[in-house]
């Protein structure tokens, strides 16, 4: 089966008269339908550049990039259809409404009407009938609109940059969750971002990139180590408990300086633990898993490449 996108081997280079800036480093990747792939680094690493080389914006210095069967690295490459993307700041004719935006847009390749038109704009939490200018949207509005311009031709492939920008709490979870409509209906999306927590919630797949060098790849089904938990008990008597359930189970103990509680290293499943601490009597506050999270995952991997 053919990847939606596949990049092989991509360089993205900028030449003055005496130096050389690169800004993307020998990445490869593919993009299959159905998938959200998250492309997560610090700004500066080369993200964007690689979102515009996907959609035909820029041209790389060496490398293939194929993209719904088309190879744009070849010359004169047309660029298919079935693409959406919202770069990082979308900009619209300011003195127009946002329907007569997208209205306009959507004639450039007469894919929908003004019915689809409306419809995204609803979808996205817009009122078509809004007759205010787009220059005067709030920096959210603006966010909704052009990820209405990006969806409104139902495509195959979704490149998205920053797309939470400017929204607020219940947007986000909108989006999150569209996101994922969209992926099990076949989409195939590329979500270019530096929020962590976002891209870990919503995304297949997840490359960590630092200026241009793509550190880690890794999967949402790869195995995830598990280290113990951490435990918060009501009192000194709980902590006793603990302590002798832990001596029998072989776990080390790390205690809170002034609370009941800490980090319990063991191979025994939270589950099991659970139960077995209730049977002896303690009284549990909280306890937590301690595995890594994508952002445990992303700071060791940059440090790992300051070394």
């Amino acid at each position: 089966m053919e990847h939606v996108c596949e990049l092989t081997g991509i360089c993205k280079q900028y030449r003055s008269r005496k130096t050389v800036h690169e800004v993307l480093h020998d990445v490869s990747m593919t993009l299959d339908a159905g998938e959200v792939f998250g492309f997560i680094g610090p700004n500066g690493a080369g993200k964007t550049t690689l979102l515009r080389i996907m959609c035909g914006l820029a041209h790389p210095t060496k490398g293939k990039v194929k993209v719904l069967g088309t190879d744009l690295t070849v010359r004169n490459a047309q660029l298919p259809t079935g693409i959406g993307v919202l770069v990082e700041y979308p900009s619209f004719i300011p003195e127009l409404t946002g329907r007569r935006n997208l209205q306009l847009l959507a004639s450039i390749r007469g894919v929908i009407g003004l019915p689809e038109v409306d419809a995204t704009m609803e979808l996205m939490g817009l009122d078509p009938g809004n007759k205010t200018p787009a220059g005067r949207y709030s920096l959210g509005m603006r966010q909704r609109l052009g990820l209405a311009q990006a969806i409104m031709e139902k495509p195959r492939l979704l490149l998205l940059d920053e797309p939470t920008n400017g929204l607020d709490p219940q947007g986000v979870a909108e989006l999150r969750s569209y996101i994922r409509h969209l992926a099990d209906q076949g989409v195939a999306i590329f979500l270019a971002s530096h929020l962590l927590n976002e891209v870990e919630q919503v995304c297949d797949r997840v490359a960590i990139v630092k200026q241009g060098h793509v550190l880690r790849q890794m999967s949402k089904n790869d195995p995830v180590p598990y280290r113990g938990f951490s435990l918060q008990v009501s009192d000194t008597k709980d902590w006793s408990l603990v302590q002798q359930w832990a001596a029998q189970h072989q776990a080390t103990l790390s205690q809170k300086d002034g609370v009941q509680g800490g980090m319990v290293g063991t191979a025994v499943p939270v589950p099991a633990a659970l139960r077995d601490l209730v049977q002896a009597g303690v009284s549990i506050e909280s306890i937590t898993p301690d595995r890594d999270t994508l952002e445990t995952t992303f700071l060791q991997a940059i440090q790992e490449e300051k070394k």
